[in-house]
């Protein structure tokens, strides 16, 4: 939603689904700009972070960061 942030809800909502969606025991790494994980999770990463989540119950759990040195 770079270029028009109007898409910000509905995008971050489809990004919820697919979370959702993913099977029990199966393990993804999504890889995007902070702008979208921000809107998103609802917070901020630094440079080189990791968001690690777990979708629970309709909501998603933030189960904790990873750091990346370059």
């Amino acid at each position: 939603f770079f270029d028009d942030r109007r898409t910000e809800a509905a995008q971050s909502e489809a990004m919820r689904r697919a979370l959702a969606n993913i099977p029990a025991g199966r393990f993804e790494a999504w890889v995007t700009h902070q702008v979208n994980i921000g809107a998103f999770a609802g917070e901020g990463l630094a440079m080189g972070e990791a968001l690690v989540v777990r979708h629970e119950r309709g909501r998603v759990r933030d189960l904790g960061r990873l750091r990346f040195h370059t």
